[in-house]
């Protein structure tokens, strides 16, 4: 995105190109002539001559140096008017001076005025009539320019205007054509007579002055300098026919069309009975797109004879949110247009029925298509499928935004797949190439290229002209069905309409925040003077992504709503504030369906009548509109969401007292910057200090003296997650179980949609498993069965060597899979939401966050209450916040590789050039999920910094779809080949991802030049390797490369207080696949123990167990990376007496080897006071930490290893016979276990021994802390109701062998295996059987757990690793409580 910068005027001239007029008369008529039209307006781009003014503003002294016109000024052709009013006289021979190139040359070179007409109004040529009628007579091709508002009438002949072609049987044609857009320009072919007449609205258009600088200086003539008010009404425009006739600093530039345009619009213009036209323009910002589309529309309903449309209108598809042309800011719609567009977008933003039709409008709540990309594209999809439907037949413009890369390339080649235009039409010559490339790969019509519209200087940006269209909106009076005038008047001066929000019967459902969840008691404070979405819905569908409820992802698809009333619970969505105004909680940022709901307007929601439970509101929305959605049933709802500020607003009555001030003229100025700026903050420029004055009786303002600014917002949290990757989400999710107050922020725009990490270990998929994911993973992913290993003979040439199960059998009941790191984060999303009650504030990601400092006070660092941690936050720019990406036609992760470098600080550097938006967080603890290029990290100090080593090894990754004949392609494969290496990941949606060793690429001991690395250059060395196989691809869903290396922190916390988790404290190379596994791992261990701690159920001293367990298996990892990359990157052996190079067998066999750490399986956790094993036990057990006094006997139970995680295998529930994995009796929600196997309790003895310890910690328990279950803490068992007391911190299950049919649950164990709850009575799902049952085999979990006959108690802590294995007794209970004393009694 360009920097606001002004540009230098230049003061040359060239040659005018043919007119578009005369261009599209030769195209029509067949003629092979092209040459240009012998008229002097300057080429399309070139630089103007531009007087400079000798007075300056001293508010905006540097915008004099844009100026056109002087205080001072040559004798312009106004001087010599021959009568009154607008028509300009000039001496007979002006016209022949005028087009004669060489003069015009000459004239330039001497700073002569700039020659914009080549016809000039005279006695002979030109009447004034009654009431400021100007009948003018044109000879064969002249053209001019007309400043203001008017009318056109063609008497006789015919006249083309912005691309409209108007003769006397299409009557009168309104235009406002301002200078801070391209004025349009009156062109003729042959003799024409026409009139010009007085606009009746811009009287009304031309007070918005008097509120805001915005609209000054926009016309002829400033409106106070006329004396007589009926003047005004007649005077509304005048003919500019040098720079000298235009208004004093004015920029006057005429709309162009470059020939090249032309001759497309030429063509396109020649529509076919038997087709209808469907164009999409796609290109840069400011390339002429609008501009393009507005030409093209106008030639379509103004074509000549045969070829104008039947039924006269054209089809407008505005999907520029940005900048549309019919609806305002933050929308996008399908517009049916009747007449020629003729003015610019504020002028008809509330459109008359007459011109233009809006059938169908959606808001995405923002400007930008890059805060909600699926939600953009599903309103997109939704907008043509109503084009589908209803106008079917009509031609179609479909202009875009200017998002041309990365994401915004997908939008766009996604949005072409779909439509399928028969044109596509790229407004810029100048690419990139990847745009241009990813279009016509996917353009099934016709593509082409068009060069960018230039414009050389403007008066007003992009943001300036967004604030123009939202006040000339909130102003805008129907004052006919066909005719829409503005209000003048403040909006502080206007009655709001009043609308109910506390009765049943209430005005509005209620109010949902896309992106950004204020709390509840925020909410209404967050939205009283903002602007809201007035959206209907038609169907109750539309909520259904709020009940979290799953939609068909095709347009126009039907839903399975399984028969049920789903009006009778819609009421359950809504909640309050302590205001009263109700509220949808969206903590996932979920959205309504497009296809059930449609936007009507915008609305400024101006006060909050507390008293009367009312909101005010000011809207332009039709009264009549309103009711008829309620007449017919439909919910109406505001969206909050990222919609420009209406600076204007608050600054009206300001502008509207000062505006009968004498110094107003001095500060009628706007700062120029360049219109494709969208993130200025001109917007809200000028603003002069000395007309601040009294302002008390202004409800919106608060007047601030020079740099005043209000302190920095502060709040307090327990957990700060700075980083929203699987590591910071497992933590986010584990929190919320707890219920600990929580915030996660993230510096990126979204989370991830395509790449990245993509396996899933056995471990990992357990450890989803018990907070109820791994189902949704196991369904989408790919397993991974068998790995094949391929070797070169001793030709060279590849073939398979030896084939291999990928995963130990019998060891988990996971596998390996594969599934992208997008579908992850969004799973645990969907769990974090899943964790809250349905009245509960859900947490939620804080995207486009960056820290900026972080504290400690180490003088607080051991009071558990304290929160001594503080961060200052900055809320980015959707700009500053996404990444420069080096390609766009793929999704290019090299962004996020350890090749490129860490970005944060240029975007600090970014925001340091506005008033950024800083908030200070204090908080008990932060954890570092930020990635390898860990912020977090590097401001904890050079202590902290990770140490290891790099190779000079790179290597390429792709995510395709292959097209090969390679056998084995769907099988996980290890290709060694005379070429490199090669490992193949088979996908999910018949995708593989290469990793791909890059022989010819090395990092030479520094870094990589990454412009070498380019998809085609990753995928080329694939080739050579796959040789003789043949590989190609026609989808690339993503690619990156890396340097192979690994590193790990010697710290992972500071104080305790903040840690490190994930790539933050570790990194190696990915063909592992343990990347994304051990970052998860990292903080489901850190998880519990920071939440137990802040419930003050642990004390703060098991935190240092974090490290202890977790700086090892990082070492570990380290150590079986840098081996197995090696042999990964080894040149294969020749034969058997090559000692360099590295043998089939030697790879199979560390591959094999390394199975139980790289399932995560075989991770060992040391002794501690949480596991309760000897050191001798253990050869790295030699640290400084408390271990447990307690004494295990793990003979007892040979298979449940202490510091392991428990298996899990298939037991049965004594109450109803079903079966079910013991993992799913334990699942991750804060509680220890006791698993007491009570061996066979039909025998008296042994059932008396259970029930004693029973009863000996039915006894003990309630002395330990108790601990409230959220929601979500069940997500196997689906209990829903809450209990009348928190349980046990300790759960206690019993599993037995004793035949199912001799065993009571309520008579034969004690009440400790079936507690009571006096609002759900006994609890049945706690005593289960090692035994038969009708529908499977013997399962046989004590043999496989390693128990005998005589029992065994196993303890397990939170995260499932056993902690205690001891016997079922006294002794049991004696150290069953040595071991709970040692972890709970200095809580």
């Amino acid at each position: 995105m360009a920097t606001p910068k002004r540009r230098k005027i230049e003061t040359s001239e060239g040659s005018r190109p043919m007119s578009a007029f005369a261009l599209r008369q030769q195209l029509l008529s067949g003629s092979p002539s092209l040459s240009p039209a012998d008229q002097p307006e300057p080429a399309p781009g070139s630089p103007v001559s531009t007087p400079t003014p000798n007075g300056r503003s001293p508010a905006r002294a540097r915008a004099s140096k844009r100026a056109v016109g002087a205080e001072s000024t040559p004798k312009s052709a106004q001087d010599q008017v021959a009568g009154t009013g607008n028509e300009v006289a000039a001496p007979d021979n002006a016209s022949s001076q005028a087009i004669d190139p060489s003069n015009a040359q000459i004239e330039s070179e001497k700073n002569m005025p700039q020659q914009f007409s080549t016809f000039r109004p005279n006695k002979s040529n030109s009447r004034r009539h009654a009431g400021g009628v100007l009948e003018l007579s044109l000879k064969d091709s002249e053209r001019f320019l007309v400043l203001g508002s008017y009318g056109i009438r063609v008497i006789s002949g015919e006249v083309t205007v912005a691309g409209a072609n108007i003769r006397s049987a299409d009557g009168m044609k309104w235009v406002h054509a301002p200078h801070c857009h391209g004025i349009p320009v009156v062109r003729c072919s042959d003799e024409t007579s026409l009139e010009l007449h007085p606009h009746p609205q811009a009287a009304s258009l031309r007070k918005l002055e008097r509120l805001s600088p915005l609209f000054r200086s926009l016309w002829h003539e400033p409106e106070e300098s006329r004396s007589s008010k009926k003047r005004a009404t007649v005077d509304t425009y005048r003919i500019i026919c040098t720079s000298d006739d235009a208004p004093k600093r004015a920029l006057i530039q005429d709309l162009r069309s470059l020939p090249a345009w032309n001759k497309k619009l030429a063509g396109l213009a020649k529509v076919k009975q038997d087709q209808t036209l469907s164009v999409m323009l796609c290109g840069p910002k400011s390339s002429g797109k609008s501009t393009f589309g507005r030409i093209l529309g106008n030639r379509l309903l103004t074509a000549p004879g045969a070829q104008r449309l039947t039924p006269r209108s054209v089809m407008v598809l505005d999907l520029d949110p940005g900048q549309p042309e019919y609806t305002p800011a933050g929308t996008i719609s399908l517009a049916q247009v009747r007449e020629p567009n003729l003015s610019p977008s504020f002028t008809h933003v509330a459109t008359s029925e007459q011109s233009a039709t809006i059938i169908r409008c959606h808001s995405i709540a923002s400007v930008s298509p890059a805060s909600d990309p699926e939600l953009y594209l599903e309103c997109a999809l939704d907008l043509y499928h109503h084009y589908q439907n209803t106008c079917r037949g009509l031609p179609l413009i479909i202009n875009t935004p200017g998002w041309i890369l990365g994401t915004g390339l997908d939008l766009l080649t996604e949005m072409v797949s779909s439509f399928k235009p028969t044109e596509v039409i790229y407004m810029s010559e100048d690419g990139p190439k990847e745009s241009v490339e990813g279009l016509q790969a996917v353009c099934k019509g016709i593509f082409t290229t068009l060069p960018s519209q230039q414009s050389e200087f403007t008066s007003r940006t992009a943001a300036h002209l967004r604030a123009m269209q939202a006040l000339a909106y909130f102003h805008a009076k129907r004052s006919t069905p066909t005719q829409v005038t503005w209000d003048p008047a403040p909006l502080t001066t206007q009655p709001p309409l009043l609308v109910d929000y506390r009765s049943k019967n209430r005005g509005i459902f209620g109010i949902i925040s896309y992106e950004y969840q204020p709390p509840a008691e925020l909410l209404a404070e967050t939205i009283n003077g903002s602007i809201l979405c007035l959206v209907e819905t038609a169907d109750v569908k539309a909520f259904d992504r709020l009940r979290g409820e799953a939609s068909t992802s095709a347009v126009g698809g039907e839903m399975d709503v399984d028969g049920r009333d789903v009006s009778a619970n819609l009421e359950d969505l809504v909640f309050r504030t302590p205001e009263g105004v109700p509220f949808i909680p969206n903590s996932d940022a979920q959205t309504l369906d497009p296809r059930y709901s449609q936007t009507l307007g915008l609305v400024l929601l101006r006060g909050i009548d507390t008293d009367s439970g009312a909101l005010q509101l000011l809207t332009p929305i039709p009264l009549e509109r309103i009711e008829a959605a309620k007449e017919a049933g439909n919910q109406l709802v505001l969206i909050h969401g990222k919609l420009d500020s209406p600076g204007w607003a608050y600054t009206e009555d300001l502008y509207y007292q000062s505006f009968s001030s004498s110094d107003v003229g001095k500060y009628d100025t706007v700062e120029v910057m360049d219109e494709d700026t969208d993130s200025d903050d001109s917007d809200k420029e000028p603003e002069n200090p000395q007309l601040a004055g009294d302002v008390s009786g202004t409800p919106w303002i608060e007047v601030l003296q020079g740099h005043e600014k209000r302190p920095l917002p502060e709040s307090e949290v327990d957990v700060l997650i700075i980083g929203a990757g699987p590591a910071g989400l497992m933590l986010a999710l584990w929190l919320a179980r707890l219920g600990v107050k929580t915030r996660i922020v993230d510096k990126r725009t979204a989370k991830i949609y395509s790449g990245q990490a993509d396996g899933f270990q056995v471990r990992s998929l357990e450890i989803l498993d018990s907070f109820g994911i791994a189902e949704r993973v196991w369904k989408e992913a790919n397993r991974m069965l068998e790995v094949s290993f391929w070797n070169p003979d001793e030709n060279g040439t590849i073939h398979r060597s030896a084939k291999a199960v990928n995963t130990i059998p019998g060891l988990s009941r996971f596998t390996e899979s594969v599934l992208h790191q997008g579908r992850i984060e969004q799973f645990f999303l969907d769990a974090i939401r899943d964790s809250y009650a349905a009245d509960e504030e859900a947490l939620g990601v804080e995207r486009m966050v960056i820290p900026t400092s972080l504290e400690i006070d180490e003088s607080k660092a051991e009071d558990p209450d304290a929160h001594p941690v503080t961060v200052t936050l900055r809320h980015l720019t959707e700009e500053e916040a996404t990444p420069t990406q080096m390609l766009s036609n793929l999704s290019d992760g090299l962004f996020r590789s350890n090749l490129a470098d860490d970005d944060v600080g240029d975007i600090l550097d970014k925001s340091k050039s506005r008033e950024a938006r800083d908030e200070i967080v204090r908080a008990k603890y932060v954890v570092g999920c930020d990635g390898a290029h860990s912020w977090t990290r590097k401001t904890l100090g050079k202590d902290f910094e990770m140490k290891g080593e790099t190779t000079d090894a790179i290597w390429g990754v792709m995510d395709i779809v292959p097209i090969t004949d390679f056998p084995d392609i769907r099988f996980r494969t290890v290709i060694h080949s005379p070429y490199g290496a090669v490992m193949i990941i088979p996908r999910e949606n018949r995708m593989v991802r290469l990793y791909i060793q890059l022989k010819e690429v090395s990092a030479g001991g520094g870094r990589v030049d990454r412009s070498q690395i380019t998809p085609d250059f990753i995928f080329k060395s694939a080739q050579k390797i796959f040789s003789p196989y043949k590989l190609e691809y026609h989808y690339c869903d993503w690619w990156t490369a890396y340097q192979i290396g690994q590193r790990t922190g010697d710290h992972f916390s500071k104080h305790n207080r903040v840690f490190l988790a994930g790539d933050a404290v570790h990194t190696h190379s990915p063909k592992a696949g343990q990347g994304m596994n051990i970052s998860m791992q990292d903080s489901y261990n850190l998880g519990w123990k920071i939440g137990l701690v802040c419930k003050n159920i642990l004390p703060r001293d098991v935190l240092s167990t974090y490290e202890l367990e977790r700086k090892k298996i990082a070492k570990d990892l380290i150590a079986f990376d840098g081996k197995f990359s090696k042999l990964f990157s080894g040149r294969p052996a020749k034969d058997i007496m090559d000692e360099t190079g590295v043998s089939s067998e030697e790879f199979q066999k560390a591959f094999h080897t390394s199975r139980m750490f790289t399932t995560g399986v075989g991770v060992n956790y040391q002794p501690t006071v949480l596991v309760a094993k000897n050191p001798d036990e253990d050869s790295e057990a030699s640290h400084s930490l408390k271990r447990s006094e307690a004494k295990s006997t793990q003979e007892l139970a040979t298979n449940c290893k202490l510091g392991q995680r428990f298996p899990s295998y298939k037991v049965i529930r004594q109450s109803d016979a079903r079966l079910w994995e013991l993992h799913h009796k334990i699942p991750s929600n804060g509680r220890f276990r006791l698993i007491v196997f009570g061996g066979d309790i039909s025998q008296p003895a042994r059932r008396d021994k259970v029930n004693a310890l029973g009863a000996s910690l039915a006894s003990y328990l309630p002395q330990l802390p108790t601990i409230k279950l959220s929601p979500g803490s069940d997500p196997h068992g689906g209990m829903k109701f809450k209990t009348d007391a928190d349980p046990s911190v300790v759960d206690v299950l019993l599993v037995h062998t004793a035949p199912r049919d001799e065993i009571e649950v309520l008579k034969d164990v004690h009440e400790m295996y079936h507690p009571f709850d006096s609002k759900l009575g006994w609890d049945y799902d706690k005593v289960f059987v090692d035994g038969e049952t009708f529908y499977e085999e013997p399962q046989k979990a004590y043999e496989k757990y390693g128990i005998g006959e005589e029992g065994a108690v196993v303890g397990l802590r939170p995260d499932g690793y056993v902690g205690l294995v001891t016997s079922v007794g006294e002794d049991g209970l004696r150290e069953i409580q040595r071991w709970f004393g040692g972890i709970f009694q200095r809580a």
